[in-house]
């Protein structure tokens, strides 16, 4: 609902399209993972291998629900505070720009938009999961900890009358344990990224073409005694302002 504006009833639903389609996501045997891989390393691939024939559902579906949801708050005149609304509005701003500077941009199209809403989808869906499961594994785990934090939404709730978003907004505990299951437990062992022009790294004669897809690893830097010591404990309060 946030995201897309629509109310699937996920939680009570069996047989919802975005329960459904997350089922299929995450139902992939080795053959798939490695031609995820083999994409990875290079863009080639692509075309070499049969990944629209692996995606055509969710490709289907994503279109679709872009579409569908576009035209018809364009049609209604309806708007919300949620992702497709940001992405409408981006859209807009780029119909104003000059030809010029149009040029130089992604064209925010039907296609693109989906490609965004399965973007957003994948990525909130499973390492949301695995963050909050892992906090609360630590939270089971370290007593003075959980107790501190009961208390921070107990106190919250008193102040602002019930669970709003003004009073999670207040609970500082509860967003440093988010950060450091976040850190500990990374939902993202490895970022890729392309760039669009050589880029220099500074102090040193290296320069990165466009060509060559950078592989950024996550996991070491959130275990680097160098960046944070101790790694291996879960200490919520190395993310105060202190």
């Amino acid at each position: 609902s946030v995201a897309f504006g629509i109310d699937c009833n996920t939680v009570k639903g069996s047989n919802d399209d975005f329960l459904n389609m997350s089922r299929e996501l995450f139902r992939r045997n080795f053959i798939f993972l490695l031609r995820f891989f083999l994409i990875s390393v290079h863009p080639v691939f692509v075309k070499l291998l049969p990944f629209k024939r692996i995606f055509k559902d969710m490709t289907e579906f994503f279109l679709k629900l872009m579409s569908d949801t576009v035209n018809y708050r364009e049609k209604n005149k309806v708007e919300r505070n949620d992702f497709v609304q940001i992405m409408m509005q981006l859209r807009e701003e780029d119909r104003n720009r000059s030809t010029l500077d149009r040029a130089s941009h992604v064209e925010l199209n039907n296609d693109t938009m989906a490609a965004q809403a399965f973007l957003f989808f994948v990525a909130g869906l499973d390492s949301v999961a695995n963050t909050i499961g892992f906090a609360l594994h630590e939270l089971a785990m370290n007593h003075a900890l959980q107790r501190r934090a009961v208390a921070e939404i107990q106190e919250n709730i008193r102040k602002h009358g019930s669970l709003t978003y003004d009073a999670v907004r207040d609970m500082e505990l509860i967003e440093r344990i988010v950060r450091e299951s976040l850190r500990k437990y990374s939902p993202v062992g490895i970022l890729t990224r392309q760039p669009s022009e050589p880029i220099k790294i500074p102090d040193s004669d290296v320069v990165i073409d466009p060509s060559v897809m950078v592989w950024i690893p996550v996991w070491q830097a959130m275990h680097d005694p160098d960046i944070f010591p101790e790694p291996e404990r879960f200490d919520p309060d190395r993310f105060t302002e202190e």
